[in-house]
């Protein structure tokens, strides 16, 4: 079996799994209770934020951290909380479902959304970004790496520029493909909020985090017993907490040295299914370009003539696993980020994406891709 769908979702990692199961085993007092052993959940929790807080560059002193059930959920918090009712908000047109769908939500009750459109590489298009960008715009979100492409946008410029033209803006950045994968300095970046996820970097699922600055408006959502410092309440997932930051801790180490490998894998990668391709004559595409402004982690690509949803089919049956975009738009046609990078309708339904960890750096990428470009030309319409 090869799998190569980490972008929708990874395996969790041994150490952390021990540590969920010891923890829901022996260490399963609730953070809130008032006895000691539930004193000391209460200390792991807070060493928790503190930990992802550190792993992000960011201090203690100036912001914080809400532990939700998912990366989804934290967006959501960010949007229905901080999201301006009155004056215009930004989100680009290739943002994560639960940030796009949220907003579209907001525009169809009246709410003013300006849809920041991006550049055939897939990032936003800073130019038009500069011409939209008013004194009034209140909420800026943009992720940080595509979930689609892998496209890596410039937040510093976006956030430096908007808050140069409205110093008062609020910035989200959804960073589920970038955490543990790219280099990241919230401290740096000057970013209000910006969401994380745990079963995307070998934690267990069940876990997201939103890390924000302490001065930002973030309201809550979900009321009950006022855990999360009042702002997401429920009994607190601590043994799933753990599990993630084991796994975060552990990838960042390998941050630099698996970012290297996987950039040599992802291009050799790309030039044996090129290579392949034109042998046989298909014609094969990469979606989004360029090293600097690319995650090694994500390789959006397809074989014009051969339908993505066909060849993920063709290449399961092989016992290889890929997907065709996010998993969270697995059932809606088309792709909306593809086509706002002016992709063309075949462009669009060849699609699969191919979406990398340190484990993928084994495989035989000569072998795997003779089986691919195989069952392309197998199952293409224009052979």
């Amino acid at each position: 079996m090869i799998y190569l769908d980490n972008a929708s979702t990874t395996p969790c990692l041994e150490s952390s799994a021990e540590i969920v199961k010891k923890k829901l085993v022996e260490g399963f007092y609730n953070p809130s209770a008032k006895y000691m052993p539930a004193f000391n959940s209460s200390k792991e929790l807070d060493s928790a934020r503190r930990k992802l807080i550190e792993l992000l560059g960011g201090s203690p002193s100036s912001y914080s951290v809400v532990f939700t059930g998912s990366a989804t959920e934290a967006n959501n918090l960010v949007l229905n909380s901080s999201l301006s009712r009155h004056k215009p908000n930004m989100i680009s047109v290739g943002e994560h479902a639960s940030v796009y769908e949220t907003a579209k939500a907001f525009r169809e009750k009246g709410v003013n959304i300006i849809e920041l459109p991006l550049t055939s590489s897939g990032v936003v298009d800073l130019d038009a970004f500069k011409k939209l960008m008013t004194k009034d715009v209140a909420f800026i979100s943009v992720m940080l790496v595509s979930n689609e492409t892998g496209a890596i946008n410039d937040i510093k410029s976006i956030v430096s520029y908007a808050k140069k033209i409205n110093p008062k803006v609020l910035v989200h950045v959804d960073a589920v493909q970038a955490f543990c994968k790219i280099p990241i300095n919230i401290e740096n970046l000057d970013v209000d909020y910006i969401t994380l996820s745990s079963h995307k970097v070998e934690g267990p699922k069940g876990v997201g985090a939103l890390v924000y600055k302490t001065k930002a408006k973030l309201e809550a959502q979900i009321f009950g017993g006022g855990q999360e410092s009042g702002k997401r309440s429920g009994t607190e997932n601590l043994p799933s907490i753990m599990g993630f930051i084991n796994s975060a801790t552990i990838l960042s180490e390998r941050l630099r040295v698996n970012f290297d490998k996987l950039t040599t894998f992802r291009n050799n990668f790309i030039n044996k299914l090129s290579l392949k391709s034109s042998q046989i004559g298909l014609e094969f595409v990469v979606n989004g370009s360029g090293t600097d402004s690319q995650s090694p982690y994500i390789l959006s690509c397809g074989f014009i003539g051969t339908k993505g949803e066909v060849l993920l089919h063709a290449l399961a049956s092989e016992e290889i696993y890929v997907g065709t975009g996010s998993a969270c738009n697995s059932k809606h046609s088309g792709n909306r980020v593809l086509s706002a990078m002016g992709k063309t309708k075949d462009e669009v339904e060849c699609n699969i994406r191919l979406s990398f960890m340190e484990s993928s750096i084994g495989a035989d990428i000569d072998e795997l891709s003779t089986i691919i470009v195989g069952l392309a030309k197998k199952h293409n319409s224009r052979k």
